[in-house]
């Protein structure tokens, strides 16, 4: 009998760079996420309780994000399309999101 995998939302081969449980707001109101980002790359949010992927913010090299530091706990991943507005409990966070992320845009470059 075959297991399936906590993390069936990874393709093949992916790695993990960085996660964190944050909050991700659309409008008024703010849901509990835990952020993923790959080696892809690629950002994906997922329901910390049932580890199910809620969506996926998208990121080409072509259409590539963009982080924009709102303050100590927040930040937006920009997109063409839309605006990804995240923020979490620890005073660290949007620094090291960031820098996780432009670490992978340099490699992509």
């Amino acid at each position: 009998r075959l297991l399936k995998s906590p993390l069936r939302f990874l393709l093949q081969y992916e790695s993990i760079v960085q996660t964190g449980p944050v909050w991700k707001r659309k409008g008024l109101f703010s849901k509990r996420r835990q952020l993923i980002l790959t080696d892809t790359p690629r950002l994906i949010y997922v329901d910390p309780a049932t580890m199910v992927q809620k969506g996926e913010i998208p990121w080409t090299q072509q259409q590539p994000v963009r982080v924009e530091i709102v303050n100590d706990t927040s930040f937006d991943v920009v997109t063409p399309g839309r605006v990804y507005h995240i923020s979490s409990d620890d005073s660290t966070t949007a620094r090291v999101w960031n820098d996780a992320i432009e670490a992978l845009l340099r490699q992509q470059a």
